[in-house]
């Protein structure tokens, strides 16, 4: 429908070019084109969570490049986004951005959802800043990330309720103010993948593997995903919910007299009917969480000089798969043995430690 650099969309986009791709200048012009567009105080996308994710996605690619100088080059622009995001913390802790309080479109109108799951990208955002002044030597800004992250946490973990919903649940997980295990088993197992989202998916997964809920993952993942498969898509949608199964006609056929034409029935917003976009990024996230959760490949050092392999197979026999990085592909094997380890093959660049879990 358009052609802007949308923010937020682009973290689960950006994490699944690293896992499929490697580094792609796609992703560095892209981030310098909406900084430029974006002058301060402006907020990316005219959202204020767009804004948030911009300074994630940045953190998350200077550690998968290693390349300093993204950060040196805009360490003015960072650190006007940090005064802007401090300027909207109550005493109380609480977020108070009023423009663009965009969680995700299932999320739209709900407003304990929003406030829950921006409450959390205001951590993850300014834990992101914390670490890039970390790595800039920015004491003084460091000390002011601390400053926010203390408020904003002593709020989220005593007033905000994370049973609204999976998508805030699973950030506030993320965001290390709930505890994985106890949201996984109260909120985010049940009803499988309903109440998954295109977008959010990436997070929920996360957080349910962060309560090593592996076989659940998968459930979701052919349930959800799967589901759209079911239904003939080639590429993944802008919004899914499992109900749309029910009764619908496949997008690569005709519409059945008697069954639903899922793509001209549903949507809402800005993408009612035929406006429902069939190919969006923003839900890749279940290809970067299967390398990193299923193959295990976690970056523990800038560059990924340090990777950590850390296979979670699940109901799986077997998995196996490569990982791009700037030295080159990790090849990683896994496969289930009949005492129930695993046997695991990797072979790296030699610029690259690998640690076994």
């Amino acid at each position: 429908r358009d052609r802007l650099v949308w923010v937020g969309d682009m973290h689960p986009e950006v994490r699944a070019i690293q896992a499929v791709f490697g580094e792609d200048d796609s992703v560095q012009k892209s981030l310098d084109f909406i900084r430029k567009e974006t002058p301060l105080p402006q907020w990316m996308n005219n959202m204020a969570s767009y804004s948030m994710w911009y300074v994630i996605i940045v953190y998350d690619w200077f550690l998968y490049t290693g390349k300093k100088t993204i950060l040196e080059e805009q360490r003015d622009y960072l650190a006007g986004v940090l005064d802007l995001l401090s300027k909207h913390i109550d005493d109380n802790g609480k977020d108070t951005v009023v423009e663009g309080r965009f969680l995700d479109w299932p999320s739209v109108g709900k407003d304990n959802v929003v406030d829950a799951g921006v409450q959390a990208l205001h951590i993850l955002a300014t834990k992101s800043l914390q670490n890039i002044f970390t790595v800039l030597e920015d004491e003084k800004r460091v000390e002011q990330c601390k400053c926010d992250l203390q408020k904003l946490s002593d709020f989220a973990q005593k007033k905000v309720d994370y049973e609204a919903s999976k998508q805030a649940g699973a950030l506030l997980v993320l965001a290390g103010q709930k505890d994985a295990k106890e949201v996984n088993e109260r909120l985010l197992k049940q009803g499988n993948a309903k109440g998954m989202s295109t977008f959010m998916g990436y997070y929920i997964l996360s957080a349910m593997a962060l309560a090593g809920d592996y076989e659940g993952c998968l459930s979701c993942i052919r349930e959800y995903w799967g589901g759209m498969l079911k239904l003939g898509a080639t590429t993944f949608w802008e919004d899914f919910d499992v109900e749309w199964l029910k009764n619908a006609s496949r997008i690569d056929e005709l519409p059945e007299d008697g069954k639903i034409d899922v793509h001209a029935t549903y949507g809402g917003y800005c993408y009612i009917g035929h406006r429902h976009s069939l190919c969006h990024g923003w839900a890749a996230g279940v290809t970067p969480w299967l390398s990193e959760y299923v193959l295990g490949v976690q970056i523990l050092e800038a560059g990924c000089k340090v990777v950590k392999i850390e296979p979670h197979l699940g109901d799986l026999e077997w998995a196996k798969g490569t990982y791009p990085t700037p030295y080159g592909e990790i090849v990683v094997s896994h496969k289930k043995q009949e005492d129930g380890t695993i046997d695991t093959k990797v072979e790296a660049p030699k610029e690259i430690t690998i640690v076994n879990i």
